[in-house]
């Protein structure tokens, strides 16, 4: 959900695309169409200012104290062993365990919306829950009560550590308003958080796995055998932002500050294998919201997607036992005004993740 310059252009910033036209048209051996959408007529830097994180900057040391100041783990592990190999193919969504498809607006909140479009899938396979019955949780909860989200930024493994001692509400208790304390002096509503109101009781998540940078492998096991995960990719080229169907496989960058959630993988007829992934642009972008990206290229992955990338761990036994209401509301963390000007003005969250990467070992 941010955006640095563009690898390459498909026409001028003000232009409709080379080779898009209201139909949308593949251009020479594109292996996937391009048309035009609300994003086509904007400039790099308004698209900047409504679809990402205009305040991802600072230096690996900068990101990595400022997330320990706020007692987020880095820590990461390999895939939970299953014992088998994973499917050829998987598809999240055509099993009912994702949730809609939903829009972040005017705000840089992509790392919010990856975390609740995860969790929700984790939480409805732990609940044998489908379809109709996957609660939207809120991502302005996220915004307004996690001191590591805002509108500029944010991570999954500082969102999952959140609701591991707080909880999660649903959106339709806690609505969205792509706004945050970080940027409006918002404050957390705490009197919305009781145990009624939550749908993820706290304990429900016990933490997370993060996924190294180019461990393919890991990924497709991941998202074959457990269940959806969050990512980074590159959201900022015009291939990507004016996307309509088929396979990006170029040109991207791999400038991975915007972050969506893969629901599944697949081949095309024609031998291209790729990515499903769901986005939080709205149903007006992509094929409903959706988008496939090429895997298996090597590296940090077609438009840097294999990166980094995260998955809540949740126990169905505490989301069983911690579902009764209690006489307590969980303790929600205050966000210093000092903490929030320092986050907004000096930090990198995509930054934060590539220290991880550098800074911690992970088991093979």
């Amino acid at each position: 959900c941010s955006v640095n310059m563009p690898c390459s252009r498909i026409g001028s910033s003000r232009s409709v695309p080379r080779g898009v036209h209201s139909h949308g048209i593949a251009a020479g051996d594109l292996t996937y169409v391009l048309g035009v959408t609300r994003f086509t007529d904007q400039t790099d830097e308004e698209f900047a200012n409504s679809r990402t994180a205009a305040g991802l900057r600072g230096s690996v040391e900068d990101l990595s104290g400022y997330l320990r100041s706020f007692g987020v783990p880095l820590v990461r592990s390999s895939v939970q062993s299953v014992g088998k190999p994973p499917p050829a193919s998987k598809n999240w969504v055509d099993e009912g365990v994702v949730g809609i498809i939903k829009d972040q607006g005017v705000c840089g909140s992509c790392a919010s919306f990856a975390t609740t479009g995860t969790l929700e899938s984790h939480y409805a396979l732990a609940m044998h829950q489908t379809n109709s019955s996957i609660v939207p949780l809120s991502e302005q909860q996220l915004l307004d009560c996690d001191p590591t989200a805002a509108c500029d930024g944010g991570l999954p493994s500082g969102t999952f550590t959140y609701i591991k001692g707080n909880g999660l509400t649903s959106e339709t208790v806690y609505p969205y308003e792509a706004r945050n304390s970080a940027t409006f002096n918002q404050p957390c509503k705490r009197d919305l958080l009781t145990p009624n109101n939550l749908v993820v009781q706290p304990g429900v998540v016990t933490g997370y796995t993060q996924i190294n940078t180019g461990d393919y492998d890991t990924l497709l096991s991941a998202v074959g055998l457990l269940g959806p995960v969050a990512t980074m990719i590159d959201g900022t080229t015009p291939a990507f932002r004016n996307y309509q169907s088929g396979v990006i496989t170029g040109p991207c960058g791999t400038s991975t500050l915007h972050i969506v959630v893969i629901v599944g993988y697949g081949e095309t007829a024609d031998g291209i294998k790729y990515w499903l992934i769901k986005n939080s642009w709205g149903t007006g972008w992509g094929d409903k919201g959706y988008a496939k990206v090429e895997r298996g290229t090597g590296g940090v992955g077609m438009c840097g997607i294999n990166t980094l990338s995260w998955y809540p761990h949740v126990s169905v036994s505490s989301a069983v036992t911690t579902a009764a209401p209690t006489n307590n509301p969980p303790t929600v963390a205050p966000r210093s005004s000092a903490a929030v000007g320092s986050f907004t003005s000096q930090f990198s969250w995509g930054l934060l993740a590539l220290a991880a990467t550098i800074i911690i070992s992970i088991r093979p």
